[in-house]
């Protein structure tokens, strides 16, 4: 968003956004998402189960409360002299994504988020930042940007899913669950540049 936040509202507002959609499935189910991650950390040769106890799951619950508690009353101390719509974008964001992962089952709390809130806020940003796309996009051409946008990422979507299809054929005979243990690692590899990439479009912006 283009308002400007303190220091600590900004920290809060990072923490709180990645709290919800990761820490809150493990917390809030447990067994579903543990079970991921033993068949993640089974490639690498770990044979032990995870498991949260009840003191750890409540005392991560009350992190993740006060973190988001935080994030918004410094939101409405950061938007008092601002246009309530701000204000609003930012509680509405956090009340939803943090009902929705209570509410929803992990794993698919979690693949719904990306597929449809994490992604597209990406690539609205990204075209966003790209002259011929943020051009037509200023003239109401949304769709002709959004055409332009899938031929520039034509190539980057191609591949992976050739890679991840790859992984499906190399390990058809291993069962499903290897499957996406070892999907599951690619994908994870992949977040540190990503996160890099927005870090430096955060610093030039």
């Amino acid at each position: 968003r283009s308002a400007p936040r303190s220091f600590g509202s900004l920290l809060f507002f990072v923490m709180a956004r990645g709290l919800v959609p990761i820490a809150v499935p493990v917390l809030v189910n447990a067994d579903a998402s543990l079970s991921a991650f033993d068949g993640l950390l089974g490639l690498f040769g770990r044979d032990e189960t995870l498991t949260i106890s009840p003191t750890q799951r409540l005392i991560g619950l009350g992190v993740v409360g006060f973190v988001v508690v935080a994030a918004a009353l410094l939101s409405v101390r950061d938007n008092r002299a601002r246009p309530r719509r701000a204000l609003l974008i930012d509680l509405g964001e956090l009340g939803l994504l943090s009902v929705f992962f209570v509410l929803t089952p992990a794993v698919f709390a979690v693949g719904m988020y990306f597929l449809v809130w994490h992604s597209p806020r990406h690539i609205l940003r990204l075209m966003a930042c790209e002259p011929r796309q943020q051009a037509l996009l200023d003239k109401g051409r949304s769709l002709a940007a959004l055409a332009a946008f899938h031929r520039e990422a034509l190539l980057f979507t191609v591949v992976p899913l050739i890679g991840v299809a790859a992984i499906a054929v190399a390990l058809a005979a291993t069962g499903a669950a290897q499957i996406a243990a070892v999907s599951l690692a690619v994908i994870a590899s992949l977040t540190y540049p990503h996160a890099a990439i927005v870090a430096w479009m955060d610093y030039r912006q």
